[in-house]
């Protein structure tokens, strides 16, 4: 994989396809290799896009400087303005799941009209949710401090029955847990604290993105803790131009990459 030095940080990043450009940005505990590995989705997308994947920073193979505040989601925007700077797109449709999907909506709204549209798959909650993600941060903290990355991984899976029914399939929730236990950490640490705690969030951010003049694609599905459905229909009722898409059951999306990849398609089309 490339490597953009910029930021104190070494980012690591992959560019492939041909088509729309096309960014899409991981979530908390996982990285590009992680997206594809069990997921599958980028593979789905680098077949009609011009796709840029990365590792955030603190995630995957990129490095974090350890300095207090450096997981803010105006810092993390900006490490994404720099990557889309740097591979040459001009006017791209920004993608991302959790974390990395806020990221791409703080970064158009900090800069309307530099991308075509954006498109939030389970985003991280918002509004009135925020304090209630704040405590579950707190044990999120906890556990990684007293018994490491695998007793986090255990709490997000059994939190899920998606992922403990027949439906779901063994290979890909052994990935899924392999990636989430191979991050560093110390630095999912500090992201862990900053994305479940930052204010940046709150209702005062959601009333100024009643203005955002951007498409936006909400993808949610129900029963996640993490991700609660409430904070996407706040974002679709505070973003003008937004569409609601609620999945089947918790983790749809995750064991059919090819549904999620249709909905990405539909929307790319309607910016068309």
């Amino acid at each position: 994989m490339p490597v953009l030095r910029h930021r104190g940080i070494e980012q690591y990043y992959r560019l492939e396809g041909a088509g729309p450009e096309l960014v899409w940005c991981h979530g908390l505990f996982l990285n590009s290799d992680s997206d594809r590995m069990f997921w599958g989705l980028p593979q789905y997308l680098a077949h009609k896009y011009r796709l840029l994947t990365f590792d955030a920073r603190g995630h995957g193979k990129s490095s974090h400087t350890g300095e207090p505040g450096e997981f803010s989601w105006a810092g993390l925007a900006d490490d994404l303005a720099g990557l889309i700077a740097h591979v040459g797109f001009s006017r791209p449709i920004l993608a991302g799941g959790s974390m990395g999907g806020i990221t791409s909506l703080y970064l158009a709204a900090k800069n309307p009209g530099s991308v075509r549209g954006v498109i939030l798959y389970q985003p991280s909650a918002v509004g009135r949710d925020v304090p209630r993600i704040h405590r579950l941060g707190r044990v999120i903290d906890r556990l990684l401090a007293a018994h490491g990355m695998e007793a986090v991984v255990d709490m997000l899976l059994d939190s899920n029955p998606a992922l403990s029914s027949d439906t779901a399939s063994d290979d890909k929730i052994s990935a899924l847990r392999q990636a989430m236990a191979g991050n560093r950490l110390e630095p999912i640490r500090a992201a862990t604290r900053a994305v479940t705690a930052l204010p940046g969030l709150d209702d005062a951010w959601l009333k100024r993105l009643q203005d955002f003049p951007t498409p936006v694609l909400l993808v949610v599905e129900p029963g996640d803790p993490v991700h609660p459905q409430t904070s996407a229909e706040q974002l679709h009722k505070a973003l003008a131009q937004a569409t609601l898409t609620v999945a089947p059951q918790s983790y749809h999306y995750f064991l059919h990459p090819g549904e999620m990849a249709d909905l990405i398609d539909s929307f790319v089309s309607s910016l068309s």
